[in-house]
């Protein structure tokens, strides 16, 4: 994917590395994806060493984040300190929730140990992003200095360029932050400050945030996430307008913009995090991917707390007995921090002979003997699967921007089902060659398919490869392999789309017709393909009357194509793919994957955001910073 991604304009980014041919823009927010093809390039090395370098520099940069936002915010350098040691080292989410103690052997704070763990690179990299947007926010607050605008901008678009969870952090945080701030300081000019920064923000992401892909991961979302009830929508929307109406009664001295953002965020995350944790509360999403973001603001307020005891002048007693209690308590947070740190390098195992792992060598002989053949892989070989070579894959390491739900809707057939007609049927619609499938001795990690089932696959399925090691490569036999065929376009005519239930019928009639010999003989040989890139397939094709071209490859409305250079329209099929009626006769064929119209419009919008930021950073160095404003400090309480 990396390769997809270094070597293709965005206007045009048709994958056929995974889920079928997906947009491989739909997969993921591209920030990441990007960045490790990049440093690919850049720094000679593979794929998989290039996103670790990618998500360590983020993770770094957000501990240094942290410190930045806390000085700016409350003024204390000592205490920025703190928020960024507690940050790197402490998970507050720990005393709530002792599953995540357990799943945390080292005792690794969740921020890291789900980076490491569950492979949460993107989101944690656009949490170490989030801090400066605050920081940023904040800075054009107090020096009214239209750079603050841009720089904030650019952060929150870096953020929801790398990771949708780091962007719904976002959502929440960025409103709190705002009436924060206007009610610190009512001004009109701060407020549209601020809401130019979501504007700016956007079109700096509009080049590839465009609504098609806003509709796709939000039917998405249904897939992976829970969905929300009428009680706690109803329960969110009091909680919101008491604390707007509670902290706009506040007295002056209470108002501070970085205090009201710190409190709000503890408040609105614990209720989002701990409510649903505690007592079901489900608005929209999957709670516990906001844990790290909880952690931080936990860490936060706790922060204010500590400065407030800190600069606290007792009327009677020692002066300095409130600095001791703040070190006791700084001590006591830091329990299990010697554990940690005398194993910090434990969880990241240097592994020298990762070229002698299943999921490399599986795709190493794929690569070398099956090139450009579809693969249903399972376990972890799935999620290494496009690692390291660029290697057509039927489903993907990560369900996410699917146009064409059949992929997901046939997963629980083909890997924990025992119906073997449907599996077959399934991998044949899906245009899939092989399917490698661990047995209980191999060594791939999740051993999706079940020890009761392997049996049932060697009886159904032909072994292509036994490697010796455990790992299984069953051919599936098909008309034609690969994912381009003449077929009869009459047997398709009248076929009803493939339900989501109840399929057998329609998915065995739909094979059959898929699977039928064209009265003309001698298909195989009248069409040739080739892929010069990602969104372009080539064909060339000798058609009878009667006869069409399909393409199992996911249906979108970008895909173009044209015969002898003359457009030819494409039709949905019923499982989801291309067909196309080019009419009969020897003739070249290209597929293209061209960008729309809302594709264009998002670039433009993402140039013009780029100079309207550059001209932002220049006029503000120009000018210089304005005369900070005055506000009142953190819940009225003087800088230490």
């Amino acid at each position: 994917m990396a390769a997809c991604c270094w070597g293709i304009s965005h206007t045009a980014i048709g994958s056929p590395c995974g889920i079928a041919g997906l947009g491989a823009d739909y997969v993921y927010p591209p920030g990441l994806r990007y960045g490790t093809a990049i440093l690919t390039k850049l720094l000679h090395t593979s794929p998989p060493r290039a996103y670790h370098i990618y998500i360590a520099v983020f993770y770094v940069l957000g501990i240094l984040a942290v410190y930045f936002m806390v000085r700016i915010g409350n003024g204390s350098r000592l205490f920025a300190w703190l928020a960024a040691a507690g940050t790197a080292l402490l998970s507050p989410s720990f005393l709530f929730l002792p599953e995540y103690v357990k799943d945390s052997g080292y005792l690794a704070p969740q921020r890291l140990h789900a980076l490491i763990t569950y492979g949460e690179g993107p989101h944690i990299s656009a949490l170490s992003a989030l801090p400066y947007v605050f920081a940023a926010a904040l800075l054009w607050m107090r020096k009214a200095n239209p750079a603050w605008i841009a720089a904030s901008a650019i952060a929150a678009a870096v953020v929801v360029t790398n990771n949708f969870y780091g962007a719904t952090a976002l959502a929440i945080l960025f409103p709190i932050l705002t009436w924060g701030c206007f009610v610190s300081k009512p001004s009109v000019k701060l407020m549209a400050g601020l809401v130019s920064i979501g504007a700016l923000a956007y079109g700096l992401t509009a080049w590839w945030l465009v609504p098609s892909y806003i509709r796709v991961t939000s039917e998405n979302l249904k897939l992976v996430a829970e969905q929300g009830n009428s009680w706690s929508v109803a329960l969110l929307i009091v909680v919101v307008l008491v604390f707007v109406a509670v902290t706009w009664k506040l007295p002056a001295r209470f108002k501070s913009s970085y205090g009201l953002f710190v409190w709000g965020g503890f408040l609105f995350l614990s209720l989002y995090v701990m409510g649903h944790q505690f007592f079901h509360f489900q608005v929209a999403g999957e709670s516990s991917r906001i844990i790290p973001e909880f952690d931080l603001f936990f860490i936060l307020a706790a922060i204010e707390i500590l400065r407030w005891l800190w600069n606290w002048k007792p009327a009677k007693g020692p002066v300095w007995l409130p600095r001791v209690a703040v070190g006791l308590i700084v001590v006591a947070s830091c329990w299990n921090v010697p554990y940690y740190v005398k194993r910090a390098y434990l969880p990241f195992p240097e592994d020298h002979y990762w070229r002698d792992r299943v999921e490399y060598k599986t795709t190493k002989w794929i690569k070398e003997n099956l090139p450009g053949r579809r693969v249903l892989a399972t376990g972890s070989i799935r999620f290494w699967y496009d690692a390291w070579f660029d290697l057509p894959q039927l489903d993907g390491g990560s369900q996410q921007g699917v146009l064409n739900l059949n992929i997901v809707r046939s997963q629980p057939r083909m890997m924990w089902g025992n119906d073997m007609e449907l599996v077959r049927l399934w991998l044949k619609a899906l245009g899939t060659d092989v399917a490698v499938i661990p047995q209980e001795k191999s060594k791939e990690l999740y051993h999706d398919v079940a020890p009761e089932l392997l049996p049932l696959w060697r009886k159904e399925f032909p072994v292509l490869r036994d490697d010796g090691e455990g790992n299984v490569f069953y051919r599936v036999d098909r008309r034609v392999p690969g994912i381009v065929r003449i077929v009869d376009a009459g047997g398709l005519k009248g076929l009803t789309p493939v339900p989501a239930q109840d399929e057998r019928i329609p998915l065995r009639n739909y094979v059959n017709a898929i699977e039928a010999e064209p009265r003309a003989p001698g298909s195989s040989d009248r069409l040739k393909m080739a892929r010069p890139s990602p969104d372009e397939i080539r064909l060339q094709a000798t058609l009878e009357h009667g006869e069409a071209v399909l393409v199992q490859e996911s249906f979108d409305p970008a895909w173009h194509a044209y015969s002898n250079g003359k457009p030819v329209p494409i039709e949905k099929d019923p499982i989801g793919f291309m067909l196309l009626h080019t009419g009969p006769g020897a003739q070249g064929i290209v597929i293209i994957f061209e960008p729309t119209l809302e594709i264009r419009a998002g670039l433009l919008l993402s140039f013009l955001s780029v100079l309207i930021a550059a001209g932002m950073i220049v006029y503000g160095y120009r000018r210089g910073s304005a005369k900070p404003a005055s506000e009142p400090s953190l819940v009225g309480l003087s800088h230490p």
